[in-house]
């Protein structure tokens, strides 16, 4: 994998040199390893950040760096002497990025008469990096996903150890106490010491039958509000820097419900991420939709938070919606709230099973004529100009 990158970014840029650093997750430290060519390239070596700060910049900024004057550069300080060497003019520092962290950097330089990069082959850099780091984290998953497969058939193994090892232990310990009982001092001392043993072996087995056992819901009648409340305080950490804005509207209707809240805060805080995510991705647009609310009970309808969503984002992003559309008539409320388009759902399967692709073609006919006349009725002449006082909201 590393040789390829490298090849490629050499063959596509056409330049001499290109190293591929490995960040370390714990101690601010890197190791390069690889380069090209090899010989002018220390593989294996390790580095502090002090002594590489645009390599410290790109990892804190998770974003490529380009330093045209390296020469004279205070982060480029401590490889003048190379860069002198080397004739360096440019250098392009790139970032890996593998769920959400940089795991490592390309670095290319300009040498000879290169006195730059353009646009496109930063983003070419750009591009091939994010290719690389997607194979990666699949990789990293995988492996995740062999550790949880492998800690579970071990936990299932120590489960069968620890019943086959408790099974003679009973034994052994009741006959052990039947001996402590008889009059024989010498049968009671050797019983005294059989049960002591038999004690710890069967702390041990309670342990491994503790540890392969699976984890069963903490069940309590918690508000959700408070729980909401608490996945609230991780909202500054997630958005960091970020010029995000975060706006926090609690039902105090709702009445507690019987649920684990630590399910139900990890369920939240990965909402979070997913949308702190989603701005740094650039996404375009957002789907309303509470899933049909068969998830939580109590929730309100996609179309009741539509109007406060839609005033949240602005016109930064298109906003969708799903969740109980059947009729055009449906479908005209949606856009006259603010949403860009609605999404259908279970009328295209009814149509699907009941006529295949023509009953699919009808009921979106049979929805677009509807919208259509209701428009008529209701004197909205452009389907992106529904005015907001079409629906009353009581």
């Amino acid at each position: 994998m590393l040789k390829f990158l490298i090849h490629q970014t050499i063959e596509t840029l056409g330049v001499k040199r290109c190293a591929i650093f490995e960040v370390f997750s714990g101690p601010e430290l890197v190791a390069l390893v690889a380069g090209e060519p090899k010989n002018e390239h220390g593989v294996g070596m390790k580095f502090s950040f002090k002594d590489l700060e645009a390599l410290k910049e790109v990892v804190g900024i998770k974003s490529y760096l380009l330093i045209n004057e390296p020469r004279q550069d205070k982060r480029t300080w401590h490889s003048r002497e190379l860069i002198y060497h080397r004739g360096i003019n440019v250098i392009l520092f790139v970032p890996i990025l593998a769920q959400d962290e940089v795991i490592g950097v390309i670095v290319i330089d300009a040498t000879g008469e290169r006195k730059t990069f353009t646009e496109e082959e930063i983003y070419f850099c750009v591009v091939l990096s994010n290719l690389v780091g997607v194979i990666l984290e699949r990789d990293l998953i995988h492996k995740e996903r062999e550790e949880e497969k492998t800690l579970m058939f071990l936990g299932q193994a120590a489960a069968e150890v620890a019943h086959r090892l408790r099974n003679p232990l009973v034994v052994i310990g009741g006959f052990a106490r039947r001996l402590a009982k008889l009059k024989d001092p010498l049968c009671q001392d050797y019983a005294s010491h059989i049960i002591a043993g038999a004690d710890k072996m069967d702390a041990v087995i309670s342990g491994l039958l503790r540890f392969s056992a699976p984890k069963k819901a903490q069940l309590t009648e918690t508000k959700i509000n408070e729980v909401i409340k608490e996945v609230e305080k991780l909202i500054p950490e997630l958005i960091g820097a970020r010029k995000i804005r975060v706006s926090l509207q609690l039902d105090s209707g709702i009445p507690a419900v019987l649920f684990d809240p630590t399910e139900i805060e990890d369920v939240l805080s990965s909402i979070l991420r997913n949308a702190v995510e989603a701005v740094d991705a650039g996404v375009d647009g957002i789907v309303v939709s509470n899933h049909g609310g068969r998830v939580l009970d109590f929730c309100q309808a996609s179309i009741e938070v539509l109007p406060a969503i839609v005033k949240a984002v602005g016109s930064k992003i298109e906003v969708l919606i799903d969740g109980g559309f059947r009729r055009g008539t449906d479908v005209l409320k949606a856009l006259a709230l603010g949403a860009k388009g609605v999404l259908v759902g279970r009328p295209i399967c009814w149509g699907l099973a009941a006529a295949g692709a023509e009953g699919v073609a009808k009921v979106l006919q049979m929805m677009t004529s509807e919208l259509i006349r209701t428009m008529t009725l209701t004197n909205v002449p452009d389907v992106s100009k529904v005015p907001r006082d079409v629906v009353i909201l009581t």
